[in-house]
């Protein structure tokens, strides 16, 4: 039906081996933009479709933000779409945050200057989000955030923009599974164009029966991630980007490491250091709070 193998004589296939290998020397399509951050695209090269990426933080270290800004650059500069499964924020809260990020945008850097919301040409500085979430807009910010509102309309009506579809669990069941967050995911790709996936957070996805601990729940999440990662759309394939919440215990031996993790942090699911094919882990205190700075890994 989609046009990809998932079984066959590997040893007489090689007309189909060597169409595959073709296509794939001219393909563009197969790695997507990552983060827009110059130094992890260069190092990681972009999202690739089968591999599972995982975004591990400690609690309120900037992974939904963080993901949120790079399906967001994706969107923007490089015209991918995402589905994100956000099952820690409702939709209207991560729908404003990609606004305020949007009213940053550098196209409209002139246009902040002229009402006073940035003074200098760098750093490109945006609404502030709070007023936004508060409804507390002079008249001004408000006519320039309904420009940024329109501008996203039409990219994406005009395809300059690609799209972020959030999905959030459904409010009548208490579990939400990797099986239920696949037949919505590949539903969605029947009517829209797909490329990434991600999940927010592992912790909150329930495993398909039930198991007495939180590390073997959160191992069968992981392993069905990497799977649906790789057989997406009957073997198509998608990146998958999952976010992990690091223990108390692994937060303070990054502490004593100036914010360093090593893969010993994950060990409370030790499935995330076997099916995951990148690790980014992220990193934020007082001090860098202070500055505007994160920490990646």
């Amino acid at each position: 039906t989609f046009g990809t193998s998932i079984g066959g004589e590997a040893l007489s296939d090689g007309e189909d081996f060597w169409e595959e290998y073709k296509k794939a020397e001219e393909a563009t399509s197969e790695i997507y933009p990552l983060s827009g951050l110059e130094v992890i695209d260069n190092a990681i090269g972009g999202f690739k479709k089968k591999e599972l990426y995982i975004v591990a933080g400690f609690t309120g270290h900037m992974k939904s933000k963080t993901t949120m800004n790079w399906v967001y650059n994706q969107a923007i500069f490089g015209g991918m779409s995402t589905a994100y499964f956000s099952l820690e924020m409702h939709y209207t809260q991560c729908r404003y945050i990609i606004y305020a990020f949007h009213t940053m945008h550098p196209k409209f850097r002139e246009k902040r200057m002229a009402l006073g919301i940035q003074t200098q040409q760098n750093p490109d500085v945006g609404i502030d989000p709070v007023k936004i979430r508060e409804a507390k807009l002079s008249p001004d910010e408000k006519e320039f955030l309904k420009e940024v509102i329109i501008d996203l309309q039409e990219g994406v009506e005009n395809g300059v923009y690609g799209a972020i579809h959030f999905e959030v669990a459904d409010p009548d069941s208490l579990d939400f599974t990797v099986e239920d967050l696949r037949a919505k995911a590949e539903t969605l790709a029947q009517q829209h164009v797909i490329h990434n996936l991600v999940v927010d957070h592992a912790l909150l996805m329930s495993s398909r029966k039930w198991v007495s601990s939180t590390t073997e729940r959160l191992n069968e999440v992981i392993r069905d991630l990497k799977k649906l990662a790789m057989g997406f759309n009957r073997g198509q394939g998608i990146p998958i980007i999952c976010l992990f919440q690091i223990n108390r215990e692994g937060f303070k031996a990054a502490e004593k490491n100036n914010g360093s993790y090593n893969l010993t942090h994950l060990s409370y699911a030790n499935e995330a250091e076997r099916s995951a094919d990148v690790v980014i882990a992220t990193w934020y205190n007082d001090d860098m709070r202070e500055k505007g700075m994160i920490q990646y890994q």
